[in-house]
């Protein structure tokens, strides 16, 4: 499997975005915009997605999944907790986990992951956990009005240390 990969510092003075790229996980991790310590926030994230893998997790396991997203959420709050400056840091997880001829996808927040099936021409991606795609969803609002929409930044999930 080829892989390339690329980070790009957009409007923000730090870099909150993490990345993994090895076989068997592909992931990405964004800080969540408007809060303070995303760039900590998405570094615990891939830093213990990581180490999960190091161990063997088996993220087709949904158990162990969840479980490592708790631990995360676990580390952001003792961060908190030892450093009263770190609150509101927070991020967005999208990944893929691929072992035994099989794709685990899992994603919280508006961190996308795409599908394309060439045999098929056909796209895939996740939905995200936002504002506006929940006011899409009720039928409030057409998917034009998605792009343009004043709240369309404001995401509803995230992994947080207030969680």
């Amino acid at each position: 499997m080829k892989t390339t990969s690329f980070i790009q510092l957009g409007k923000r003075k730090t870099q909150q975005d993490a990345l993994v790229v090895s076989e068997p996980l592909f992931a990405v991790c964004a800080g969540v915009g408007g809060s303070d310590n995303g760039d900590v926030a998405s570094t615990i994230a891939v830093e213990t997605l990581k180490g999960q893998i190091t161990t063997g997790a088996d993220f087709h396991n949904e158990i162990e999944l969840i479980k490592t997203t708790q631990d995360i959420q676990r580390k952001m709050y003792q961060l908190v907790l030892d450093k009263s400056d770190m609150q509101g840091g927070s991020t967005t997880l999208a990944m893929v986990y691929i072992a035994n001829k099989k794709a685990t996808v899992a994603h919280i927040g508006d961190s996308r992951v795409y599908y394309y099936s060439i045999n098929k021409n056909a796209l895939w991606r996740t939905k995200d956990h936002s504002l506006v795609q929940s006011l899409f969803d009720q039928g409030h609002i057409s998917a034009d009005e998605m792009n343009s929409h004043p709240m369309r930044n404001r995401i509803t999930k995230a992994l947080s240390a207030k969680d």
